[in-house]
């Protein structure tokens, strides 16, 4: 359905591309990007993905991998496809809409000067089963970590079913309310996700534990005062002899620099030096 929207659009552009004097665009779309949750949810589902790929039968760590990278192969053609073709998509909208136009609205005058009236169902059909999916899983893997984190006290059911109705009351909020608020926390996990991320792949580079805990705190550190000036100041002001800054990304530097000392000064031990959740154990 979404390669539908895209390829209508490509075959027949719904309004000109011109050139803009907007800046920043890679950086900004980059943190606007955190809305997605791609990253975070990737950790959370890890554990999920490795469990349902041994349930296939494939059991060695080698067969494992080679699944997983495969199907990580499909993953990332298609949402290649997926976000270049919505925004190419959006760069045909510069002289259709004025810059204050919401996210939902503009989505839906996309679809709707794209596909006509048919394009609100086929936008609603992909909505609803993209969140469906995406919604099972967090939901699932979830409930799964605050039953083992609270020994057993509360049910996975219960946990769930709380989940289910805190977000459906979420849910009754229009999508630029919930971007509003979802913001200043992703601001602050979104580069710890990340920092976990990178760290696990360095795999054998990183000397111990010790090294992604300082580095992972000197981020939430960066993150959280990044958050909570930009929030009551201008932030640029405060971080201003730091690079990357001014785009949005005080964190990437200090994070460089706790990494290097850190690795060099601690001993490197057999640790296990991943953090991500339960996939070395898993393998």
């Amino acid at each position: 359905m979404l390669a539908i929207i895209i390829v209508k659009g490509i075959i027949e552009p719904i309004g000109p591309i011109i050139t803009t004097s907007y800046e920043g665009a890679f950086s900004k779309a980059l943190i606007e990007g955190y809305q997605t949750m791609d990253a975070m949810t990737g950790v959370i589902f890890s554990s999920i993905i490795i469990s349902s790929i041994r349930a296939k039968g494939y059991k060695s760590p080698k067969d494992i991998m080679r699944i997983t990278l495969k199907s990580a192969l499909v993953s990332l053609i298609g949402l290649s496809f997926v976000y270049t073709g919505l925004m190419y998509l959006g760069t045909q909208t510069t002289t259709l809409f004025s810059q204050s136009i919401s996210r939902t609205s503009l989505v839906t005058e996309i679809v709707r000067l794209d596909l006509g009236s048919i394009g609100s169902v086929i936008l609603s059909l992909c909505v609803t089963l993209a969140c469906l999916t995406t919604s099972i899983g967090i939901l699932s893997a979830g409930s799964k970590f605050f039953a083992k984190l609270f020994n057993g006290k509360l049910s996975y059911e219960s946990i769930a079913i709380g989940i289910a109705l805190v977000s459906g009351v979420m849910a009754t909020k229009d999508v630029d309310s919930l971007v509003k608020l979802a913001n200043p926390v992703l601001t602050i996990i979104y580069p710890i996700v990340i920092v976990l991320i990178v760290t696990t792949l360095l795999g054998d580079i990183v000397k111990n534990n010790k090294v992604v805990t300082i580095t992972t705190y000197t981020v939430l550190i960066v993150s959280v005062l990044n958050t909570i000036i930009g929030l009551t100041a201008n932030s640029s002001e405060f971080f201003k002899y730091v690079p990357l800054a001014s785009v949005g990304f005080a964190w990437v530097i200090p994070a460089i620099i706790a990494f290097v000392i850190s690795n060099r000064l601690v001993k490197s031990n057999q640790e296990n030096k991943s953090v991500m959740p339960n996939l070395n154990q898993e393998l």
